[in-house]
Protein backbone atom coordinates (compact mmCIF):
# COMPACT_ATOMS: atom_id res chain seq x y z
CA UNK A 1 0.00 0.00 0.00
CA UNK A 2 2.85 2.38 0.81
CA UNK A 3 4.40 1.73 -2.61
CA UNK A 4 1.10 2.36 -4.38
CA UNK A 5 0.62 5.63 -2.51
CA UNK A 6 4.16 6.80 -3.34
CA UNK A 7 3.67 6.01 -7.03
CA UNK A 8 0.32 7.84 -7.10
CA UNK A 9 1.95 10.91 -5.56
CA UNK A 10 4.70 10.88 -8.18
CA UNK A 11 2.20 10.43 -11.02
CA UNK A 12 0.09 13.33 -9.75
CA UNK A 13 3.12 15.65 -9.53
CA UNK A 14 4.25 14.78 -13.05
CA UNK A 15 0.76 15.40 -14.45
CA UNK A 16 0.78 18.98 -13.12
CA UNK A 17 2.56 21.10 -15.74
CA UNK A 18 4.77 23.51 -13.78
CA UNK A 19 7.32 25.42 -15.90
CA UNK A 20 9.40 28.03 -14.06
CA UNK A 21 7.28 30.97 -12.96
CA UNK A 22 4.04 28.96 -13.10
CA UNK A 23 4.26 26.76 -10.01
CA UNK A 24 1.02 27.83 -8.30
CA UNK A 25 -0.93 24.65 -9.13
CA UNK A 26 1.77 22.22 -8.01
CA UNK A 27 2.51 24.30 -4.90
CA UNK A 28 -1.17 24.15 -3.97
CA UNK A 29 -1.24 20.37 -4.53
CA UNK A 30 1.87 19.80 -2.38
CA UNK A 31 0.53 22.08 0.35
CA UNK A 32 -2.78 20.20 0.49
CA UNK A 33 -1.10 16.78 0.31
CA UNK A 34 1.28 17.55 3.17
CA UNK A 35 -1.49 19.11 5.26
CA UNK A 36 -3.73 16.05 4.87
CA UNK A 37 -1.21 13.20 4.86
CA UNK A 38 1.73 14.38 6.97
CA UNK A 39 0.02 16.88 9.29
CA UNK A 40 3.16 18.95 9.93
CA UNK A 41 3.59 21.24 12.89
CA UNK A 42 3.98 24.25 10.60
CA UNK A 43 3.12 24.72 6.91
CA UNK A 44 3.19 27.73 4.62
CA UNK A 45 3.67 29.02 1.10
CA UNK A 46 6.08 31.94 1.36
CA UNK A 47 6.06 35.25 -0.51
CA UNK A 48 7.84 33.88 -3.60
CA UNK A 49 5.85 30.62 -3.78
CA UNK A 50 8.07 28.11 -1.95
CA UNK A 51 6.27 25.46 0.11
CA UNK A 52 7.81 24.99 3.56
CA UNK A 53 6.78 22.41 6.16
CA UNK A 54 8.19 21.76 9.62
CA UNK A 55 7.97 18.48 11.50
CA UNK A 56 9.12 19.37 14.98
CA UNK A 57 11.67 17.29 16.85
CA UNK A 58 15.02 17.54 18.56
CA UNK A 59 18.06 19.33 17.20
CA UNK A 60 20.14 19.13 15.09
CA UNK A 61 17.61 19.60 12.32
CA UNK A 62 17.76 18.29 8.75
CA UNK A 63 16.41 20.06 5.66
CA UNK A 64 15.13 18.20 2.60
CA UNK A 65 14.80 20.57 -0.35
CA UNK A 66 13.91 20.05 -4.01
CA UNK A 67 12.29 22.17 -6.72
CA UNK A 68 8.77 22.13 -8.16
CA UNK A 69 9.43 23.76 -11.51
CA UNK A 70 10.51 22.24 -14.80
CA UNK A 71 11.79 23.53 -18.10
CA UNK A 72 9.13 24.52 -20.64
CA UNK A 73 7.60 21.97 -22.98
CA UNK A 74 4.77 19.60 -22.19
CA UNK A 75 5.26 15.85 -22.55
CA UNK A 76 2.35 13.45 -22.64
CA UNK A 77 2.31 11.57 -19.35
CA UNK A 78 2.43 7.79 -19.80
CA UNK A 79 2.32 5.36 -16.89
CA UNK A 80 3.69 1.84 -17.33
CA UNK A 81 4.36 -0.96 -14.85
CA UNK A 82 8.08 -0.15 -14.76
CA UNK A 83 8.31 3.57 -15.57
CA UNK A 84 6.52 6.91 -15.88
CA UNK A 85 7.15 9.27 -18.79
CA UNK A 86 6.49 13.00 -18.53
CA UNK A 87 7.98 16.45 -18.08
CA UNK A 88 9.76 16.61 -14.74
CA UNK A 89 9.70 12.84 -14.29
CA UNK A 90 13.36 12.90 -13.34
CA UNK A 91 14.11 16.63 -12.97
CA UNK A 92 13.03 16.96 -10.30
CA UNK A 93 9.60 15.60 -9.46
CA UNK A 94 10.86 12.12 -8.59
CA UNK A 95 13.32 13.52 -5.98
CA UNK A 96 10.55 15.83 -4.77
CA UNK A 97 8.08 12.94 -4.40
CA UNK A 98 10.83 10.83 -2.80
CA UNK A 99 11.32 13.48 -0.10
CA UNK A 100 7.60 13.87 0.60
CA UNK A 101 7.01 10.10 0.70
CA UNK A 102 9.96 9.57 3.03
CA UNK A 103 8.78 12.24 5.46
CA UNK A 104 5.31 10.66 5.47
CA UNK A 105 6.76 7.23 6.27
CA UNK A 106 8.89 8.65 9.09
CA UNK A 107 5.89 10.55 10.42
CA UNK A 108 3.66 7.47 10.25
CA UNK A 109 6.00 5.11 12.11
CA UNK A 110 7.05 7.81 14.60
CA UNK A 111 10.56 6.38 14.81
CA UNK A 112 12.35 9.56 13.70
CA UNK A 113 12.99 12.10 16.46
CA UNK A 114 14.94 14.93 14.80
CA UNK A 115 13.38 18.11 13.45
CA UNK A 116 12.72 18.01 9.70
CA UNK A 117 12.42 21.01 7.40
CA UNK A 118 10.86 20.31 4.01
CA UNK A 119 11.19 22.84 1.18
CA UNK A 120 9.78 22.79 -2.36
CA UNK A 121 11.27 25.72 -4.27
CA UNK A 122 10.26 27.74 -7.33
CA UNK A 123 12.21 28.82 -10.41
CA UNK A 124 15.26 26.57 -10.03
CA UNK A 125 15.43 26.21 -13.81
CA UNK A 126 15.56 29.98 -14.42
CA UNK A 127 16.20 32.65 -11.79
CA UNK A 128 16.75 30.44 -8.69
CA UNK A 129 14.47 32.97 -7.00
CA UNK A 130 13.09 30.34 -4.63
CA UNK A 131 16.37 29.25 -3.06
CA UNK A 132 17.74 32.81 -3.05
CA UNK A 133 14.75 34.02 -1.02
CA UNK A 134 14.59 30.99 1.28
CA UNK A 135 16.87 32.70 3.80
CA UNK A 136 14.17 35.28 4.60
CA UNK A 137 11.57 32.58 5.25
CA UNK A 138 13.94 30.52 7.42
CA UNK A 139 14.73 33.67 9.41
CA UNK A 140 11.02 34.40 9.77
CA UNK A 141 10.17 30.95 11.13
CA UNK A 142 13.48 30.69 13.03
CA UNK A 143 14.34 27.32 11.53
CA UNK A 144 17.78 27.20 9.93
CA UNK A 145 18.92 23.57 9.46
CA UNK A 146 22.11 21.97 10.71
CA UNK A 147 22.25 19.53 7.77
CA UNK A 148 20.75 19.68 4.28
CA UNK A 149 19.90 17.21 1.51
CA UNK A 150 18.96 18.61 -1.89
CA UNK A 151 16.85 16.65 -4.35
CA UNK A 152 18.10 16.28 -7.92
CA UNK A 153 18.26 13.27 -10.25
CA UNK A 154 21.29 11.02 -9.99
CA UNK A 155 20.08 7.49 -9.32
CA UNK A 156 19.27 5.56 -6.17
CA UNK A 157 22.86 4.34 -5.74
CA UNK A 158 24.53 7.68 -6.48
CA UNK A 159 25.39 10.63 -4.27
CA UNK A 160 26.14 13.98 -5.89
CA UNK A 161 29.02 15.62 -4.03
CA UNK A 162 30.07 18.44 -6.39
CA UNK A 163 28.72 20.96 -8.89
CA UNK A 164 30.41 23.42 -11.21
CA UNK A 165 30.10 27.16 -10.74
CA UNK A 166 28.29 29.33 -13.28
CA UNK A 167 28.72 32.74 -14.89
CA UNK A 168 25.93 34.03 -17.12
CA UNK A 169 26.89 36.97 -19.32
CA UNK A 170 24.37 39.19 -21.08
CA UNK A 171 26.29 41.15 -23.73
CA UNK A 172 24.83 43.76 -26.10
CA UNK A 173 26.85 44.66 -29.20
CA UNK A 174 25.84 48.05 -30.58
CA UNK A 175 25.79 49.53 -34.08
CA UNK A 176 23.56 51.61 -36.36
CA UNK A 177 20.37 50.50 -38.03
CA UNK A 178 21.20 50.83 -41.73
CA UNK A 179 20.28 49.42 -45.10
CA UNK A 180 21.89 46.02 -45.63
CA UNK A 181 23.59 47.31 -48.81
CA UNK A 182 25.86 49.49 -46.66
CA UNK A 183 29.38 48.20 -47.17
CA UNK A 184 31.46 49.57 -44.30
CA UNK A 185 29.74 49.73 -40.93
CA UNK A 186 29.96 47.95 -37.58
CA UNK A 187 27.55 45.03 -37.83
CA UNK A 188 26.53 43.91 -34.32
CA UNK A 189 25.91 40.34 -35.47
CA UNK A 190 29.39 40.06 -36.95
CA UNK A 191 30.83 41.68 -33.81
CA UNK A 192 29.05 39.10 -31.67
CA UNK A 193 30.29 36.20 -33.83
CA UNK A 194 33.87 37.51 -33.81
CA UNK A 195 33.74 37.90 -30.04
CA UNK A 196 32.42 34.36 -29.60
CA UNK A 197 35.15 32.84 -31.74
CA UNK A 198 37.91 34.91 -30.13
CA UNK A 199 36.81 34.47 -26.54
CA UNK A 200 36.06 30.77 -26.85
CA UNK A 201 39.53 30.15 -28.25
CA UNK A 202 41.31 32.26 -25.64
CA UNK A 203 39.27 31.11 -22.64
CA UNK A 204 39.58 27.41 -23.45
CA UNK A 205 43.30 27.83 -23.99
CA UNK A 206 43.79 29.17 -20.45
CA UNK A 207 40.91 27.33 -18.74
CA UNK A 208 40.56 24.01 -20.60
CA UNK A 209 38.07 22.47 -18.16
CA UNK A 210 35.33 25.09 -18.48
CA UNK A 211 32.10 24.58 -20.42
CA UNK A 212 31.52 27.57 -22.70
CA UNK A 213 28.14 27.86 -24.47
CA UNK A 214 26.14 30.68 -26.05
CA UNK A 215 22.45 30.07 -25.31
CA UNK A 216 20.61 33.08 -26.80
CA UNK A 217 21.28 35.41 -29.72
CA UNK A 218 18.70 38.06 -30.61
CA UNK A 219 18.70 41.36 -32.51
CA UNK A 220 16.38 43.92 -34.11
CA UNK A 221 17.43 43.35 -37.70
CA UNK A 222 15.16 42.68 -40.66
CA UNK A 223 15.63 40.93 -43.99
CA UNK A 224 17.33 43.96 -45.56
CA UNK A 225 18.30 45.95 -42.47
CA UNK A 226 21.51 45.85 -40.44
CA UNK A 227 20.47 45.71 -36.73
CA UNK A 228 21.39 48.40 -34.23
CA UNK A 229 22.10 45.79 -31.58
CA UNK A 230 22.76 42.09 -31.07
CA UNK A 231 22.22 40.55 -27.64
CA UNK A 232 24.25 37.49 -26.69
CA UNK A 233 23.64 35.33 -23.61
CA UNK A 234 26.68 33.29 -22.69
CA UNK A 235 26.73 30.46 -20.15
CA UNK A 236 30.07 29.44 -18.61
CA UNK A 237 30.41 26.52 -16.15
CA UNK A 238 33.64 26.02 -14.26
CA UNK A 239 35.10 23.67 -11.59
CA UNK A 240 36.31 24.88 -8.20
CA UNK A 241 39.95 24.61 -9.32
CA UNK A 242 39.51 27.88 -11.24
CA UNK A 243 39.46 31.34 -9.69
CA UNK A 244 36.27 33.16 -10.62
CA UNK A 245 38.04 36.53 -10.69
CA UNK A 246 40.60 35.23 -13.20
CA UNK A 247 37.80 33.98 -15.45
CA UNK A 248 35.98 37.31 -15.40
CA UNK A 249 39.21 39.21 -16.11
CA UNK A 250 39.98 36.96 -19.07
CA UNK A 251 36.47 37.48 -20.49
CA UNK A 252 36.70 41.25 -20.12
CA UNK A 253 39.97 41.34 -22.06
CA UNK A 254 38.17 39.83 -25.03
CA UNK A 255 35.58 42.62 -24.89
CA UNK A 256 37.97 45.56 -24.71
CA UNK A 257 37.97 46.18 -28.45
CA UNK A 258 34.23 45.82 -28.98
CA UNK A 259 31.46 48.43 -28.85
CA UNK A 260 29.49 46.55 -26.24
CA UNK A 261 27.64 46.63 -22.94
CA UNK A 262 28.41 43.71 -20.66
CA UNK A 263 26.42 42.55 -17.65
CA UNK A 264 27.01 39.56 -15.41
CA UNK A 265 23.45 38.33 -14.93
CA UNK A 266 24.28 35.39 -12.67
CA UNK A 267 27.35 34.41 -10.67
CA UNK A 268 27.43 31.16 -8.70
CA UNK A 269 30.45 29.65 -6.98
CA UNK A 270 31.26 25.92 -7.37
CA UNK A 271 30.35 23.48 -4.60
CA UNK A 272 32.01 20.32 -3.33
CA UNK A 273 31.02 18.33 -0.25
CA UNK A 274 33.50 17.08 2.32
CA UNK A 275 33.66 13.31 1.79
CA UNK A 276 34.03 12.84 5.53
CA UNK A 277 30.77 14.57 6.37
CA UNK A 278 28.26 12.38 8.16
CA UNK A 279 25.65 12.62 5.38
CA UNK A 280 28.00 11.13 2.78
CA UNK A 281 29.07 8.33 5.12
CA UNK A 282 25.52 7.47 6.16
CA UNK A 283 24.22 7.29 2.58
CA UNK A 284 27.19 5.16 1.50
CA UNK A 285 26.52 2.65 4.28
CA UNK A 286 22.80 2.50 3.51
CA UNK A 287 23.30 1.99 -0.23
CA UNK A 288 25.81 -0.79 0.42
CA UNK A 289 23.41 -2.51 2.83
CA UNK A 290 20.94 -2.80 -0.03
CA UNK A 291 23.59 -4.58 -2.09
CA UNK A 292 24.15 -1.72 -4.53
CA UNK A 293 27.42 -0.25 -5.78
CA UNK A 294 27.92 3.31 -4.55
CA UNK A 295 28.88 6.06 -7.00
CA UNK A 296 29.95 9.59 -6.07
CA UNK A 297 29.02 12.11 -8.76
CA UNK A 298 30.61 15.43 -9.71
CA UNK A 299 28.18 17.19 -12.02
CA UNK A 300 29.10 19.71 -14.69
CA UNK A 301 25.93 21.71 -14.05
CA UNK A 302 24.97 23.95 -11.14
CA UNK A 303 22.38 23.31 -8.43
CA UNK A 304 20.55 25.05 -5.61
CA UNK A 305 23.08 23.54 -3.23
CA UNK A 306 25.69 25.96 -4.66
CA UNK A 307 23.59 28.94 -3.61
CA UNK A 308 22.51 27.61 -0.21
CA UNK A 309 26.09 26.68 0.70
CA UNK A 310 26.93 30.40 0.62
CA UNK A 311 24.06 31.20 2.97
CA UNK A 312 24.91 28.56 5.56
CA UNK A 313 28.08 26.51 5.99
CA UNK A 314 26.73 23.11 7.02
CA UNK A 315 27.20 19.50 5.81
CA UNK A 316 25.10 18.93 2.70
CA UNK A 317 24.73 16.63 -0.30
CA UNK A 318 22.45 16.15 -3.29
CA UNK A 319 20.49 12.93 -3.72
CA UNK A 320 17.55 11.62 -5.71
CA UNK A 321 16.27 9.10 -8.23
CA UNK A 322 16.35 9.62 -11.99
CA UNK A 323 18.85 9.71 -14.83
CA UNK A 324 20.16 13.29 -15.05
CA UNK A 325 21.11 12.73 -18.71
CA UNK A 326 17.38 12.75 -19.47
CA UNK A 327 16.80 16.11 -17.76
CA UNK A 328 15.32 18.80 -20.05
CA UNK A 329 14.92 16.29 -22.90
CA UNK A 330 11.83 14.92 -24.62
CA UNK A 331 12.77 11.47 -23.31
CA UNK A 332 12.32 12.37 -19.66
CA UNK A 333 11.19 9.40 -17.59
CA UNK A 334 11.66 7.72 -14.22
CA UNK A 335 12.16 4.03 -13.55
CA UNK A 336 9.75 3.14 -10.74
CA UNK A 337 12.16 0.76 -8.97
CA UNK A 338 14.79 3.52 -8.91
CA UNK A 339 12.24 5.85 -7.31
CA UNK A 340 11.08 3.32 -4.71
CA UNK A 341 14.66 2.27 -3.87
CA UNK A 342 15.55 5.94 -3.32
CA UNK A 343 12.73 6.29 -0.80
CA UNK A 344 14.05 3.26 1.09
CA UNK A 345 17.63 4.57 1.01
CA UNK A 346 16.63 8.06 2.14
CA UNK A 347 14.42 6.71 4.93
CA UNK A 348 17.09 4.36 6.27
CA UNK A 349 19.83 6.98 5.97
CA UNK A 350 17.74 9.44 7.97
CA UNK A 351 16.97 6.83 10.61
CA UNK A 352 20.67 6.14 10.97
CA UNK A 353 21.40 9.86 11.18
CA UNK A 354 18.72 10.21 13.85
CA UNK A 355 20.73 7.85 16.05
CA UNK A 356 24.16 9.32 15.23
CA UNK A 357 23.49 13.05 15.41
CA UNK A 358 23.78 14.58 18.84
Amino acid sequence: MLKKEAIELLKDLIEIYSPSGKEEAIASYIYDYIKSNIKPDYLLIDNVGNVIALVEGSEPSIMLSSHMDTVKGKLKVKVFDDQIIGRGACDAKSPLACFISTIKRLRDNRSFKKKLIFVATVEEETTCNGIKNLKYTLDKINSWPSYAIFGEPGGCNKITIAYNGRIQYNIIFRGNKLHSSTKITPNPIIEAMNFLNRSRKNILKNFPDIIFNPTVIECNGEVNVIPSYCKLVLDIRFPREYNIGDLIQAMNKNLNKTNSIIKIEDLIEPFEADLNNILVRSFIRTIKRLGLKVELLKKSGTGEINIFSKLKSIPMITYGPGDSKLSHTNKERIIIDDYLNSIAILENSLLELDKLLK
